[in-house]
């Protein structure tokens, strides 16, 4: 895995996105005050 710009995980098949996958947040939908929570 390579890191474009300081913060873009470009993965060795060419995917340029997050570093996380649907499966590792899909329990967290529509939970978004715990984003909120930790961030503020």
């Amino acid at each position: 895995m390579e890191i474009i710009e300081g913060y873009i995980p470009q993965g060795k098949d060419e995917y340029i996105g997050a570093g996380v996958s649907s499966h590792q947040i899909i329990e967290h939908k529509e939970k978004w005050e715990k984003v909120v929570r930790l961030l503020s």
